[in-house]
């Protein structure tokens, strides 16, 4: 069912979780931005490096499209994503990726954030003021891929 949020019409847009590499594999080609599907991979593998990844140990990652209301991440992730602070936030050009640890463990949830028009205007102007204070930009693919860092790895 469509709403309307500040004059923008945004409908029920297929909020992805994505829990596992082969889930990752599956949902490509359902992922707009393969630049996305490319980061959750090598988040994977960077969190794999020394266990096995385990979305129940390390986390998820939640891939949302044009139409996702804040109220349809809200129930898929469990918390207010406008009132809870994002740990680290990636501006990646045409996406956001906006890391939120859930507990003490590091447990996190990763979103990826297209920056199209079509999103919902709320979260688009928190992670562009948010980024505006931080300054944090995406990774470069081939640094990240070959020396294992990622956003969730503590230094």
């Amino acid at each position: 069912m469509a709403q309307s949020t500040q004059g923008l019409t945004l409908g029920d847009g297929p909020v992805r979780v994505i829990r596992s590499a082969v889930e990752a594999d599956t949902s490509a080609s359902a992922i707009t931005d393969p630049n996305i599907s490319n980061l959750i991979h090598r988040h994977i593998e960077a969190l794999a490096d020394d266990i096995e990844f385990d979305s129940a140990v390390h986390g998820y990652f939640v891939v949302l499209e044009a139409g996702d209301t804040v109220e349809a991440i809200n129930d898929r992730v469990g918390f207010d994503v406008l009132t809870k602070p994002v740990e680290i936030l990636e501006d990646c050009g045409a996406f956001w990726s906006a890391l939120y640890i859930v507990d003490d463990t590091g447990y996190g949830i990763e979103l990826f954030i297209s920056k199209t028009d079509a999103n919902d205007p709320r979260l688009l102007a928190l992670l562009e003021a948010f980024s505006n204070k931080q300054g944090n930009l995406c990774p470069d693919p081939v640094k990240t891929a070959s020396s294992k860092t990622h956003p969730l790895t503590k230094p």
